[in-house]
């Protein structure tokens, strides 16, 4: 802890160096397995690691160069990086194949450098160029070769390229979301707004929400736009409702790390579809400064950074503290038209708060990345943390005049303590937002009818 107050912590490197791809062929017939679970499904292997979810990833890359991969996501007891072999069973519908895997944490000890934690993992199994064309994969894992687990996982893959010419196609990740009081309102808002700007589609993972707001993920699920995904913790944690979100605000250290698996499942879910994957919260919404949607800001800035190969692209965070009854200035309706209201409804919730703190928070600090699909192995909560190469660029950031995030906080967080009085106190009104208001509550309101709100 030392050494991380004084910038000194170690940090591992976040590319990886060419590796052999280990087989066992002759006399190695593990046997299938008893049990096949889909992705998104917790298997224990042993007590110290569990498997969630494996995906199919035919990227170039500079660790198996020459072979496409399965990534399988495992969180374990401690650090195993070190301390583990492990390897990979995959079957195939006609063929079967055992390699070593190669485990990579998502975590920098220079985060939080103690152990005791349950920590997240990245195990790539390389496929031998002799199944790699195969379509259905069940995968084990196991601490010896030539021995089948009991349990396998399904692989996911989604073979939709994306797209050639200028758009830029985003998916959104949401956390897995644990409420016990009532957000129906709040995320029927913050989805509305994400499609508005560009989004694609949106997944989110939930432990527990309220009637209200499954109903309005549901609606979101038949119209095509977004994937719900009902999320547990490991087996051995607490999983009944109540004692589980008892655990997870108990427990803050763990519960970043639990955060990295559905971050980077969904990641996975979107490389062979999506160009960019955001990784964003519920209280924040990334604004376009000078462009119409999320597509066309990206391209402008891709063409701008050409020579470069982009990990992941960040945006500056703006705090919004909460107004009971927040209203538009004296001077709005000269610039809007008559129909705007002058006070929005509760269930407006992103609408109604108009001031902003006057401080931009430092590049860096609580900001959210586009990460990019192509160059990226794995994600951390604010930008890209493994590289497909050596040559792929850190984060960089977007001009505050390009797109701001607005960061709808209840209260100012415990991380920005010595700057609390000037967030809180210092504030003007924020006009980021404007020219989207309108056609926000719009579809806020034209939804709402549709779900009897």
């Amino acid at each position: 802890m030392k050494s991380l107050s004084s910038g000194k912590a170690f940090v591992r490197q976040v590319w990886e160096d060419e590796k052999e791809v280990e087989e066992y062929r002759w006399g190695c017939y593990p046997e299938f397995a008893e049990m096949i679970a889909e992705s998104g499904s917790w298997i224990s292997i042993n007590q110290k690691l569990q498997m969630y979810s494996a995906h199919i990833d035919r990227r170039e890359n500079s660790l198996f160069p020459r072979n496409h991969a399965i990534q399988v996501l495992t969180m374990s007891e401690d650090s195993i990086e070190n301390h583990l072999e492990i390897y990979c069973t995959i079957h195939t519908d006609r063929e079967m194949a055992v390699v070593k895997g190669y485990i990579r944490e998502i975590w920098q000890r220079a985060w939080d450098p103690r152990r005791g934690f349950w920590t997240p993992n990245l195990i790539t199994c390389p496929l031998p160029n002799r199944i790699r064309d195969h379509t259905s994969f069940v995968i084990s894992l196991n601490k010896r070769p030539c021995i089948g687990g009991k349990e396998g996982l399904r692989v996911n893959e989604k073979r939709t390229l994306k797209p050639k010419g200028s758009e830029r196609r985003v998916a959104v990740c949401l956390k897995g979301m644990d409420f016990q009081e009532e957000i129906g309102d709040r995320l029927l808002e913050w989805i509305e707004a994400q499609l508005l700007l560009g989004v694609d589609h949106i997944t989110i993972y939930t432990y527990s929400v309220s009637t209200k707001a499954e109903k309005v993920l549901r609606h979101f699920v038949n119209q095509g736009t977004l994937d719900w995904i009902k999320l547990s913790l490991p087996n051995g944690f607490p999983n009944d409702p109540i004692e589980r979100s008892a655990y997870i605000w108990r427990n803050r250290q763990q519960k970043r790390r639990l955060e990295l698996i559905p971050y980077n499942d969904c990641f996975y879910r979107f490389i062979n579809t999506h160009d960019y994957v955001l990784i964003i919260d519920l209280d924040e919404v990334i604004i376009p400064q000078k462009h119409d949607n999320y597509s066309s800001l990206l391209y402008d800035f891709e063409k701008e950074k050409s020579k470069k190969l982009l990990s992941s692209i960040n945006v500056r965070n703006v705090f919004k503290f909460p107004e009971k009854s927040a209203q538009y200035p004296a001077q709005y309706p000269t610039q809007y038209p008559a129909q705007y209201p002058t006070q929005y409804p509760e269930y407006l919730y992103m609408l109604r708060n108009n001031k902003r703190s006057r401080k931009t928070s430092k590049l860096g600090d609580y900001g959210k990345s586009f990460t990019n699909t192509k160059n990226v192995a794995t994600v951390f909560n604010h930008f890209a943390l493994h590289k497909q190469f050596k040559e792929v660029s850190p984060s960089v950031g977007l001009p505050e005049e390009v797109a701001v995030k607005l960061h709808y906080k209840e209260k100012c967080p415990i991380e920005s303590r010595n700057e609390c009085e000037e967030l809180l106190n210092d504030r003007v009104i924020d006009k980021s937002f404007d020219r989207w208001m309108e056609r926000l509550r719009e579809r806020v309101e034209t939804t709402r009818g549709l779900l009897n709100f």
